[in-house]
């Protein structure tokens, strides 16, 4: 399937509010994601909780998953 344009992950990001369809539609996304990529510990899993304090936030997030 080619799709007509890409998507914009920060404005989907910015609209999500849990609901159920959302929840669905990421964890399918995470399905199709190459286990490199997928993992707590890849660059731009650390990148996107990275706010200087040094800080690993990223643990908080694996736990409901």
């Amino acid at each position: 399937m080619k799709p007509a344009h890409t998507i914009d992950l920060v404005a989907l990001v910015k609209r999500f509010t849990h609901e159920p369809h959302q929840v669905a539609a990421l964890n399918m996304l995470k399905e199709l994601l190459p286990a490199e990529l997928s993992a707590s510990n890849s660059e731009w899993v650390e990148c996107y909780y990275s706010d200087g304090t040094g800080v690993r936030k990223v643990d908080t997030i694996t736990k409901g998953m």
